[in-house]
């Protein structure tokens, strides 16, 4: 058991909302993909159905399921090292998408965004460490 601090309860919140909408958007999008057509409005779609292998929709989902375990576990302060070692394999997937990303679109300066709230998820952990 650990004290959670304010930012760790804060970014925790976010963790658990964002992996309910991850699993189901997720789960949607890769139905949805799979019925259009290869042009959508003038949109050359290959690109996009290339994405959506089951591959990474298991991706989608383990990480989504990883996000509300920490989620949970970060907001009551059950355990730290199942946060810790949560948190790690979140941000190994993260980095994982991001080379994926960068292979298929290239780079792009948003991506980045990715990794803010798990670097701002293991600071409160590191602050709230007893």
């Amino acid at each position: 058991m650990f004290k959670p601090n304010k930012l760790l309860k804060v970014v925790s919140i976010i963790f658990i909302v964002l992996a309910v909408m991850g699993a189901i958007g997720t789960v949607g999008s890769y139905f949805m993909l799979q019925s259009m057509g290869d042009v959508v409005n003038g949109v050359d779609m290959s690109a996009v159905k290339a994405m959506a292998t089951p591959l990474t929709l298991l991706q989608g989902l383990f990480s989504s399921l990883l996000m509300l375990v920490c989620g949970i576990f970060g907001l009551n302060g059950k355990s730290f090292k199942v946060c810790m070692i949560g948190m790690i394999i979140y941000l190994v997937i993260v980095v994982i998408a991001f080379i994926q990303s960068i292979m298929l679109v290239g780079f792009q300066v948003f991506s980045i965004i990715d990794f803010i709230l798990p670097i701002l998820y293991l600071w409160g952990l590191y602050q709230s460490k007893e």
